[in-house]
């Protein structure tokens, strides 16, 4: 069990005396103060990641675009500024996040398969580093508003290479029937009539396989295709973007490469390129890890041989068990008794498909009141959560050693219908 929670927590999870910790933070006084269900987030799992990345890729000095879509809290977004990170964004108000944390328009890089003028527009005026283009359509309006702002702006042609790499099918972004990036064909026709953009400079590639990628191989095949690609068009790109995905331990039981080996089958395979400006997009490899939902027992059910443990975080805050089908791994917060408990843990929402876990075994025993932590839910946890059922959006909550702080309130009743009118 220990070395099961150490596994999906970057060893930042440990008991003491029965008690669950984080860092040297005690998981009940969490609870008692900011109540739950509530999103905790690990500063020293988040810097470890952050330290490993630029370890990892020192030969290259690659530019380290953390991706806010895994987690935009501006608490976050200012310690990846701490650590010298830039940011990619995909939409306008990740943009406007970006430039509240105080990131200078030199490390953002703007994503997206469906960008509008206005963004491309206000991303041109904040002097952004580079436009990962999806459509030739875009350089057009890229050119319009970098031609009036006078400033020419770099542009990264993204590839759509038709690469497959084994993870969920919703989060393969390289396959041909996806609507991710362009084909190779019209990107060699947009590289051989370059010139026709004056200020819309295209000087880049970009790829992205996908999220949650468990070993590197999809990797040098990708970079193999960038390579023949750049020979048959004669184009050398200056900036190579070849995104994020590097997956994370959720299970213990899954076996995910080592960062080295991700690290020793990309930088090998860019030998040929020493020069180019090498930039990197991580979102749940730097987050993931280091974030949890804290939820509280209400009821254990038992009924035709199943027990459910009913907690009260639902899908609306948790979406991924209901969405992908992931794992995540779920932790009593106190050891009691011994065996283990076979059990769905389910939440409070009005459909069959709210349950954080299914025949999952739990070890020691769950009774009403008890806290359970659930890992691997600093990415795509609270970034995904919703209103559904009128439930409000937790808090949440940084951990650094045993001080904590409120990074975000926990939404009032006021907050979910503030913004609509009665229409009568």
């Amino acid at each position: 069990m220990e070395e099961d929670i150490k596994a999906v927590s970057d060893g930042t999870l440990s008991y003491r005396e029965n008690r669950l910790f984080l860092e040297e933070s005690s998981w009940e006084e969490i609870g008692e103060r900011y109540g739950t269900p509530c999103y905790v987030y690990s500063q020293q799992a988040i810097v470890s990641r952050i330290k490993a990345l630029q370890f990892a890729f020192k030969s290259f000095s690659p530019l380290l675009c953390y991706s806010i879509k895994a987690n935009s809290n501006l608490s976050i977004l200012r310690l990846m500024k701490r650590w010298g990170l830039g940011l990619d964004v995909v939409s306008e108000g990740e943009l406007r996040r970006a430039k509240k944390a105080g990131f200078s328009g030199s490390k953002i890089v703007f994503a997206g398969a469906g960008k509008t003028p206005a963004e491309i527009k206000l991303a041109v005026r904040h002097k952004i580093f580079c436009f990962n283009v999806e459509n030739e359509e875009e350089l057009d309006y890229i050119e319009k508003y970098a031609a009036g702002e006078k400033w020419a702006v770099n542009c990264a042609l993204r590839l759509n290479l038709d690469v497959d790499v084994k993870t969920h099918h919703y989060v393969k972004t390289a396959k041909k029937n996806t609507k991710f990036g362009l084909d190779l064909e019209t990107a060699a026709s947009v590289v051989a009539r370059r010139e026709k953009w004056r200020w819309a400079k295209i000087t880049g590639i970009h790829f992205h396989l996908g999220s949650q990628i468990k070993e590197p191989s999809g990797y040098s095949q990708a970079l193999a295709k960038v390579k023949d690609f750049c020979e048959r068009s004669k184009f050398f790109p200056k900036i190579l973007d070849i995104g994020g995905g590097f997956g994370i331990v959720y299970n213990p039981a899954e076996r995910i490469s080592p960062l080295s080996a991700f690290s020793e089958v990309i930088c090998s395979s860019l030998k040929q390129w020493p020069s180019v400006f090498l930039i990197l997009e991580p979102g749940r490899f730097l987050v993931g890890s280091g974030g949890f939902l804290l939820t509280r027992v209400l009821y254990v059910k038992k009924r035709g041989g199943k027990t459910f443990v009913i907690v009260d975080a639902a899908m609306n805050d948790l979406i991924r068990p209901s969405f992908y089908g992931s794992y995540h791994h779920i932790i009593p917060v106190r050891k009691k008794g011994s065996g283990q408990m076979m059990v769905d843990v389910v939440g409070p929402v009005c459909e069959t498909g709210d349950y954080l876990a299914k025949e999952r075994s739990i070890p020691g025993l769950l009774e009403p009141g008890d806290l359970v932590v659930v890992a691997g839910c600093g990415a795509y946890g609270f970034s995904m959560a919703s209103n559904y059922n009128s439930r409000r959006r937790p808090c949440e909550v940084l951990v650094a050693g045993a001080k904590k702080y409120l990074i975000r309130k926990r939404e009032s009743f006021q907050d979910l219908w503030r913004l609509e009118e009665t229409g009568l």
